[in-house]
């Protein structure tokens, strides 16, 4: 596997290891089903690109990614899980067009995710996405604007760290 496409891989596969590990009180059985078909959905997605990248195809690598978002967005803004998952694929999806040179596109995910996601506050997802959104900024040489939302993902970072 390239070095490259390890970068890539590894977010998505923190997230989904990070969603099997939170820890939360009892949910009705129905939530509980959504919420793993949902994290099911996103691993079989970033399974399929994962092979994709092995086969050095980017292209269905990102179709996958773009699917996935699709799929996410029409579970719905009420769904906790599918926003947070939502984040991990456009942060995905943002470092695939970057790899590839689409900065402007890489940046123009990360921003529309970003717009829509404001209301998950401090929030892991929310921070990694920042950071992405900086890495696209500098790409385009706006180092300045990079600079502030590397920032913002270190402030969200830090007030993750602090909570109890």
């Amino acid at each position: 596997m390239r070095p490259s496409t390890q970068r890539v891989i590894l977010p998505g596969l923190l997230v989904l290891a990070l969603l099997g590990c939170q820890e939360q009180g009892p949910a009705p059985l129905l939530e509980d089903h959504s919420r793993a078909a949902l994290v099911a959905l996103a691993q079989s997605y970033h399974v399929q690109a994962d092979m994709a990248l092995e086969a050095e195809h980017p292209e269905l690598a990102e179709a996958a990614m773009r699917e996935l978002i699709d799929a996410l967005h029409d579970a719905g803004r009420s769904n906790q899980t599918a926003w947070e998952l939502e984040l991990d694929a456009s942060t995905r999806l943002s470092r695939l067009l970057l790899e590839r040179g689409d900065a402007a596109a890489a940046l123009a995910e990360m921003e529309r995710v970003l717009a829509d996601g404001n209301s998950l506050g401090d929030n892991i997802f929310v921070g990694y996405a920042h950071q992405v959104r900086g890495d696209c900024l500098r790409a385009l040489g706006r180092a300045a604007e990079a600079i502030e939302a590397h920032k913002q993902a270190i402030l969200i970072f830090k007030r993750l760290l602090e909570q109890p």
